[in-house]
């Protein structure tokens, strides 16, 4: 009996300190001037192994991370969207992400790495090492692991701090990052759904020194890039390369009654002819129409995908622009 009593205190013992550490992925390096890709790899592998011997560190498998890229038909340069690495988070539950560059300078190797925050997209941890061309740099890559790791754990990030930035600059147009809530409101984050409105509520819905966007506007989204990207749960698409905002599938309402939230997006503009964006989210293949068509428009917003014209009464979601 006493026997079996330490094994599960062991067990327990062992589950808390995993649970102590610090998940971390560490993805593959960018090949730069001179450096061949597979080698690039070998030197991210070999940081990977001495991050993994850190006891404060839960280092996830790197094929598991290129696996989710294939998947979801990503390049390592997303990385650039916070969205996305909050989707790889919410997958693997990690914390950090380590990604960097390795160039030939002066007739050596140069490497310089970064450590993000999965969650607000924020650099909190940089290192750097040169060395000579054909010398073993298994030394090097060593003590790179222990300065990037030392500020990874001494750093003062702290994800319930998270800072949301109140607008995005795409194609030249000022986005807010979150719908809008009750009126002249934001909602807090990008994922909540906000309040909905008729089009006659939605032209003063806007917080002070924000407007509701044009049509031209709301379709210049379409030249900035869009794919599905599932936010903390929440269906939707993220608009943007570089600079990016995430669109909950809102759903609409009729008669005050929400519906098809999470299949559907719904989004009004200023347009007097009642234009509004609608994006339609197929959760069973796990993917979205290519939204906001340039090329036609129709009178109805039954199974449309597109910048529509659509009835004044229905409630959407407002997302608005800075004036």
């Amino acid at each position: 009996m006493n026997k079996i009593i330490l094994s599960i205190a062991a067990m327990m013992f062992a589950v808390g300190v995993y649970a102590q550490r610090i998940p971390i992925a560490v993805l593959d390096f960018k090949a730069g001037a001179g450096v061949n890709q597979n080698d690039v790899n070998g030197i991210s592998a070999i940081l990977i192994t001495f991050l993994s011997e850190d006891p404060q560190f839960a280092v996830i498998e790197r094929n598991q991370i290129n696996k989710l890229f294939e998947e979801q038909g990503l390049q390592h340069t997303s990385l650039t969207n916070p969205f996305i690495l909050a989707k790889m988070g919410e997958m693997f539950n990690i914390r950090y992400v380590v990604v960097g560059d390795v160039n030939i300078v002066a007739e050596q190797y140069n490497i310089d790495c970064r450590a993000l925050n999965v969650k607000t997209g924020n650099t909190v941890a940089t290192a750097g090492e040169m060395w000579a061309i054909n010398t073993s740099y298994r030394d090097v890559m060593k003590r790179l692991a222990q300065t990037l790791s030392s500020k990874i754990k001494n750093t003062k990030d702290n994800d319930d701090d998270e800072q949301i930035q109140p607008t995005v600059t795409i194609n030249g147009v000022q986005w807010a990052t979150c719908n809008v809530g009750r009126k002249g409101e934001f909602a807090k984050r990008p994922e909540e759904l906000g309040s909905l409105y008729t089009w006659k509520e939605a032209q003063s819905a806007c917080p002070s020194g924000f407007r509701l966007p044009t049509k031209s506007e709301m379709q210049s989204l379409e030249f900035a890039g869009s794919k599905l990207i599932p936010y903390k749960g929440v269906n939707g698409i993220t608009y943007g390369n570089y600079n990016t905002i995430f669109l909950p599938a809102t759903g609409f309402s009729k008669k005050g009654e929400r519906k098809s939230n999470g299949l559907w997006g719904c989004y009004w503009t200023n347009s007097n002819k009642r234009h509004a964006l609608h994006f339609n989210v197929n959760t069973n293949s796990n993917t979205a129409t290519n939204i906001v068509k340039t090329s036609s428009y129709t009178s109805s917003a039954s199974n449309t995908n597109g910048v529509t014209n659509v009835g004044g009464k229905l409630g959407k979601a407002v997302r608005c622009v800075k004036e």
